[in-house]
């Protein structure tokens, strides 16, 4: 027996495709001549920068490079920095078609070994891990109502994200850096860093609007001096996206691509560079959804046959904006630092977790230093310190919190308290979208088998039944199989659930 149904399609973002995988690291590399010889690395780093992604029928490509930085000294003392570029290429085989899904990698380095094996020639390896995720727009095709006098129905409403749609873009910036007249000129870089963040993301009709800055750090020789430099490159794009406006929610990622800073000569003097970085720009973009929504149902004649489809609904419950302070003091080796050459940290995210009306995210600093001892030779230290952000908020979680924080430093500053021991301080900025997910069963499905008609009916008109307090309505009327609105009407009740013990009468069909 066929139901006069409502239905309604709902539109959500869901991940059709997980897998976690290992890229390896083994790379043996040699100086070029114009290089001065290894006498000892002081410090080595490995990134993994991922330049395209796609999915594609039943399997997810990934390509990108690993970039190297080996920085050591020479046999004088001096610094000098090399880069290895090792290009890379993963493809991951799905069980479910792909095409046209949002690709999500999460990249984590396990571990990373370097040794020189001659005086030109050093090793690297090691490896890191990849966490995938490929989302894509699905659509559900949902009973929103049942046109019945047999069937009950218990109504909601569900408010979710509607995905309208997403897309990314690489994006290049070119661009001559002049150094100030207060600055030396460059002999070479040593060591070179940029974090790009969007600052900005407004949904226009049909485009996404994004901002953000590219801070770039470094750290450069002249003559028997290091100096740092620092500059914030503004950058701005729109993004294709089909069917969104100025009502919509945009949530927007940038990752670093590619990174080169060379000096150049102006008119004889080292005192310019040339930056070329290129990002990748990811934009996801939803409307407030609400669609009315069955959340049980029974006949007062007939075995029902129902069925479910579990659908996991994202919700943004709120943003963080906010900025806090790390401040550590870390003891070194005695007589080990006379002066600071350069200070940087880097922040890796571990959790982020809700509790009880409290957000919180941990995760660890690693602090690095270059410092001059009191010998006069450059040495590299490294402290690692965990921390931990939290932050009151004031808006409920009905699911499972979801949040991936962006965080960047603002301001870094450090004082040295003697030969061992150096206090260190720096400014972070987070950013974060605190996103609850609920699995929710919705209804796609009643049947009936009519000839079963009056398969509830034993003869009793009546039930008396002896309810207590805060037991559901809805649930001892669908335990009688009796019509709820009679149910209520013959025994004066205006509420959901039972305000004190009651003694009922439910009326049998």
């Amino acid at each position: 027996m066929d139901f006069k149904t409502v239905r309604q399609t709902m539109t959500v973002n869901e991940v059709v495709y997980s897998t976690n995988g290992e890229i390896p690291v083994d790379e043996d590399f040699v100086l070029p001549d114009f290089y001065p010889e290894i006498t000892k690395i002081l410090k080595h780093k490995a990134l993994l920068r991922i330049a395209s992604k796609s999915a594609n029928s039943m399997s997810v490509e990934i390509d990108g490079h690993i970039c190297i930085t080996l920085l050591y000294s020479d046999k004088n003392g001096c610094l000098h920095s090399f880069e290895h570029i090792s290009p890379f290429n993963k493809t991951f085989d799905s069980d479910v078609d792909v095409t046209g899904g949002t690709v999500h990698c999460k990249i984590k380095q396990e571990y990373m070994n370097c040794r020189a094996l001659t005086e030109r020639k050093a090793a690297v390896h090691g490896a890191f891990s990849i966490c995938l995720q490929v989302k894509a727009k699905k659509q559900h095709d949902i009973i929103v109502d049942i046109d019945d006098d047999t069937v009950q129905v218990n109504r909601g409403e569900c408010k979710f994200l509607n995905a309208i749609g997403n897309s990314e873009k690489n994006y290049l910036i070119e661009q001559e850096l002049e150094l100030s007249n207060s600055h030396q000129s460059i002999d070479s870089i040593i060591r070179c860093d940029a974090v790009p963040v969007i600052t900005e993301i407004k949904a226009v009709r049909n485009k996404a609007a994004v901002k953000g800055n590219l801070a770039l750090s470094l750290l450069y020789s002249s003559g028997k001096q290091c100096i740092p430099y620092k500059s914030v490159i503004p950058f701005s794009q729109f993004i294709d996206i089909q069917g969104i406006s100025e009502e919509c929610i945009c949530t927007g990622k940038v990752q670093l691509c590619f990174l080169e800073v060379k000096p150049r000569s102006v008119d004889g003097e080292w005192r310019s560079m040339s930056l070329c970085a290129k990002l990748n720009i990811t934009v996801e973009t939803f409307c407030d959804g609400e669609v009315p929504v069955i959340n049980d149902a029974y006949s007062t004649r007939y075995n029902l046959d129902i069925q479910h489809t579990k659908v996991n609904l994202e919700k943004i419950a709120g943003h963080i904006n906010d900025s806090f302070m790390f401040k550590k003091t870390f003891d070194f080796q005695e007589g080990t630092i006379v002066s600071v050459i350069d200070s940087w940290s880097e922040i890796e995210t571990e959790t982020c977790r809700f509790e009880e009306g409290i957000i919180k995210v941990s995760g660890n600093v690693t602090v690095c230093f270059l410092v001059n001892d009191k010998d006069g030779r450059a040495c590299y230290l490294e402290k690692k310190s965990d921390f931990e952000y939290s932050k009151n908020i004031d808006f409920k979680l009905e699911g499972n919190p979801l949040c991936s924080p962006v965080i960047e430093p603002v301001t870094s500053s450090f004082a040295i308290i003697s030969d061992s021991c150096i206090e260190y301080r720096i400014e972070y900025k987070i950013n974060l979208s605190l996103c609850e997910e609920r699995v929710i069963p919705l209804l796609t499905e009643i049947n009936a088998d009519d000839k079963e008609k009056d398969r509830h009916n034993d003869g009793c008109s009546l039930v008396i039944f002896y309810a207590n307090k805060g037991e559901s309505v809805w649930e001892i009327a669908k335990r009688y199989n009796a019509d709820i609105k009679d149910l209520k009407e013959i025994n004066s009740i205006e509420s959901e659930n039972l305000q004190s013990n009651k003694k009922l009468m439910i009326p049998r069909v």
